[in-house]
């Protein structure tokens, strides 16, 4: 690739990053400053609303810019954008649903005096509903672009760095498996990230490739495994230690 082929993916650089560590972030900052507020809003909520919500959506935006700059098939791209559409939905259900529970809750004490179907509403709107558009926007956004980097060989916007890639999977994996945990909602990790192991293995099979050499001339594949691999292993280490899957927020993590 030449040297303006690489800084044009400089800026993907960056939104990676950001996309994949700020979850991360958010999380210790939720321990961390827990019970600071700013307004109604607890500060890591805000955090998620003002600051996440907008990469995410500028990040979408610039992977679908990018597909159609690389003409995939008509159905794929529709299908991204479909997904695209239903994980910022999610996210919005998800960050709304969860401030108003939080600050009902652990801001304010008011879970003795909200009348108990209003806060089976939220806790629905929040622990329910919203994980599993996300779970499932995840796993098709994914699984989207791994069909798109095999079928229409563009340059990946991964970097061909092992480490990048290991460091990037593990995070990921960490996030996705704290949050299946935390929504109860192990069964469908597990369920939608085997789905995405079996799109991998396809495209491996098919490439006639050994596996290092396919890992290395695939780096979304690569992230995808690992990312897979370690969200299994940290939510089937978790669940032995636990002797089941307690919320984390149960157990003081």
């Amino acid at each position: 690739m030449s040297e303006n082929g690489k800084s044009k993916l400089k800026p993907s650089r960056i939104l990676l990053i950001l996309v994949f560590i700020l979850p991360l972030f958010l999380w210790f900052g939720r321990e961390i400053v827990t019970g600071q507020t700013i307004w109604f809003f607890r500060a890591a909520d805000l955090a998620d609303m003002v600051i996440v919500a907008p990469i995410y959506a500028i990040f979408l935006i610039y992977l679908i810019l990018y597909m159609v700059r690389n003409e995939p098939p008509l159905g794929l791209l529709v299908a991204f954008i479909a997904f695209s559409f239903l994980f910022m939905y999610g996210h919005s259900m998800h960050a709304t649903a969860n401030t108003i529970n939080t600050y009902s809750t652990e801001v304010q004490d008011y879970k003795d005096i909200l009348p108990q179907d209003t806060y089976a509403l939220i806790y629905f709107l929040d622990e329910v509903l919203s994980h599993i558009i996300l779970f499932v926007a995840t796993t098709g956004l994914i699984g989207c672009w791994l069909i798109f980097e095999e079928s229409v060989q563009a340059s990946s916007l991964f970097p061909q760095n092992p480490i990048f890639i290991f460091i990037i999977g593990i995070i990921y994996g960490f996030v996705q498996s704290y949050a299946a945990v935390e929504a109860q909602m192990v069964w469908i990790l597990i369920f939608m990230f085997s789905i995405l192991l079996v799109i991998w293995f396809y495209y491996w099979r098919r490439s006639s490739l050994s596996l290092p050499n396919f890992l290395r001339e695939n780096p979304f594949s690569s992230f995808v495994v690992i990312m897979a691999l370690f969200s299994f292993i940290a939510t089937l280490t978790y669940g032995a230690i636990y002797g089941g899957f307690p919320q984390p927020s149960e157990t003081g993590l």
